[in-house]
């Protein structure tokens, strides 16, 4: 049966919205990362040993948004963050 107290529901609804705002804004830090990579122009030139490191970008993004597990769970991050792979060179 649901807890009908109403500080247990208000808690449940804040979290709700604190993991919407939290899974936004990493989408779209992910999406302003996709950009910066993506939109280099002709003279952007990258090489295989880029592909390590913009892994480690995405790895230390998604623990930020992680927040010593207190921030978005790790398969939320991981969705937030799919629009990267392809970018890095790491596959689906």
């Amino acid at each position: 049966m649901v807890s009908r107290h109403p500080l247990l529901l208000s808690f449940h609804h804040w979290h709700s919205a604190a993991v919407q705002v939290a899974s936004a804004l990493l989408r779209e830090c992910a999406a302003a990362i996709e950009r910066v990579l993506l939109d280099g122009g002709p003279c952007r030139v990258f090489i295989p040993a880029d592909a390590d490191c913009m892994q480690q970008d995405i790895a230390r993004l998604r623990t930020l948004f992680y927040a010593d597990g207190d921030g978005l769970d790790t398969k939320v991050s991981y969705w937030c963050t799919t629009v990267l792979r392809p970018s890095a060179g790491i596959p689906p």
